[in-house]
């Protein structure tokens, strides 16, 4: 098994299901890295970093702070290529 273990990790997703579950910031559930690894987010901060995907989809829409987007572009294609209709998003909009 260890000698195919890179066979996993290239095969594996997230299931994000309602995003309730899935921190934005610290999950690798979107890129290759967490969020606050692709933005070089210091270890000491990331505690406070406790927002769940969940909270960035309104309407079955995202909704993620364009200052966001402009740090990081490569996450605007990563979530045009999931739907936010699929999460079944019932969780109250929070602070990020």
């Amino acid at each position: 098994m260890k000698s195919k273990w890179h066979m996993v990790l290239d095969n594996a997703g997230w299931v994000v299901n309602r995003g309730d579950c899935v921190n934005f910031w610290l999950d690798t559930w979107c890129l290759d890295s967490s969020l606050a690894d692709a933005l070089n987010i210091p270890e000491q901060h990331r505690c406070a970093l406790r927002s769940l995907v969940s909270y960035f989809v309104m309407n079955q829409h995202w909704n993620v702070p364009e200052s966001l987007l402009h740090h990081l572009p490569q996450l605007c294609a990563t979530l045009s290529s999931i739907p936010a209709s699929l999460l079944d998003n019932q969780a109250p909009n929070q602070p990020i």
